[in-house]
């Protein structure tokens, strides 16, 4: 009788040792260096363009809601801004809004146009640029607005003095519009 219940002991572990081995090798733990796109992945490599590239003093980024919070989850667009101290007009803002899908592609195009926009070339990406530096008589501003889409965002730039003509090179804005393509590319992951 002894022999007998070993036995059976002896059975039932390897039953319950097997079953452990097989649940754990068929249970699998992702992980992954990949996450997934915050608005944070959006909004701060343009709060650093600001802070080094087209430096506004003491500038601070504001978003209305939670920098941690997926793209995937936002509703509607999500809108940061840049800026400094009160009495430094310079200030920026930038834009993330799900691309229509299955709209013609050539309609956002013609409203862009529509707008003033004009092509950049030079880029990995088509971007478009709204470039009115110079204040005007008929404008209280000096502004440079950049505009790029992907398979599932839009991505817009704009970058302004708001009491008088924008001082900001060719260069800068180059640069500004190959970071807002990279980082508009980078929430489709």
């Amino acid at each position: 009788m002894r022999r007998s219940r070993l036995k059976t002991y002896s059975a039932l572990l390897m039953c319950v040792f097997g079953a452990v081995v097989g649940l754990t090798s068929c249970t699998r733990t992702e992980h992954s260096d990949s996450h997934a796109p915050t608005v944070g992945d959006f909004c701060n490599p343009l709060f650093n363009y600001f802070k080094t590239d087209f430096p506004i003093d003491n500038v601070q980024l504001s978003y209305g809601g939670s920098l941690s919070q997926t793209v995937n989850d936002l509703k509607g667009n999500a809108v940061c801004s840049y800026a400094g101290d009160l009495s430094n007009p310079l200030r920026g803002a930038s834009w993330l809004a799900p691309a229509q899908n299955g709209e013609d592609p050539s309609a956002r195009i013609n409203i862009l146009k529509e707008k003033g926009y004009k092509l950049l070339p030079g880029h990995s990406a088509e971007i478009w640029v709204q470039d009115s530096r110079e204040k005007r008589p008929d404008t209280t501003k000096g502004v440079v607005h950049l505009a790029t889409e992907t398979s599932r965002w839009q991505g817009e730039l704009e970058i302004l003095n708001e009491t008088g003509s924008l001082a900001i090179t060719d260069a800068q804005i180059g640069q500004a519009a190959d970071l807002l393509i990279k980082t508009t590319e980078a929430m489709n992951k």
